[in-house]
């Protein structure tokens, strides 16, 4: 029992001494509230009314899941909503990390509202008007974090550059817009 201690003992003193929170860029991070300007609290603004839409589409939930079709577009609906959850609750985490709490309180919301758009995509007959109204307020907030990105010169997350938010950005714009093509294809499939 004492090498146990002995182990554990001298393995807390590498990870002391190994200085990990500096390598990581974590030591000098500190909990702010950044400085977004017009573009940022327009974005902002638009993604906390996707958020409420999400969150109105729970009175859609039914328990009747016989009556649910499931056909290749709505399938196709559900794993690019599930892809985005994913990527959102990884970045969330990366601003939890960061220490901003502007970015952490809005990701949090917006991964829960996924989240919440996913179940709803799964329980309800048919979600599509939330599903489309969420994703175009999404497109019209990744436009606006495109613009934001282009004038804002001391916007740096932890670990992460430009190129790769500008990246993800665009991304979510593809998934966001097709997401609305596939959701006009499933009422036509519906309405047939």
């Amino acid at each position: 029992m004492q090498s146990v201690r002995n182990v554990v003992s001298d393995g807390m003193e590498r990870v002391k001494g190994s200085n990990l929170l500096e390598r990581s860029g974590l030591k000098n991070r500190s909990i702010r509230c950044g400085s977004y300007g017009p573009l940022g609290w327009m974005e902002t603004l638009i993604k906390a009314v996707a958020i409420v839409v999400a969150f109105t589409s729970i009175g859609e939930f039914t328990t009747e899941v016989g009556d649910i079709e499931y056909s290749w577009s709505r399938v196709a609906i559900i794993w690019q909503i599930g892809i985005q959850m994913v990527i959102h609750f990884l970045w969330w985490i990366v601003k939890v990390l960061d220490r901003e709490v502007h970015a952490i309180v809005i990701g949090f919301f917006h991964t829960l509202a996924l989240v919440v758009l996913f179940v709803i995509e799964f329980t309800s007959i048919d979600p599509g008007v939330y599903i489309l109204t969420f994703c175009f307020l999404n497109l019209m907030s990744d436009y606006m974090h495109l613009m934001f990105l282009f004038v804002a010169d001391s916007y740096s997350p932890l670990w992460i550059k430009k190129p790769l938010i500008y990246a993800l950005t665009i991304f979510f714009i593809i998934l966001n817009f097709t997401t609305n093509i596939l959701q006009l294809n499933y009422w036509y499939e519906f309405n047939d």
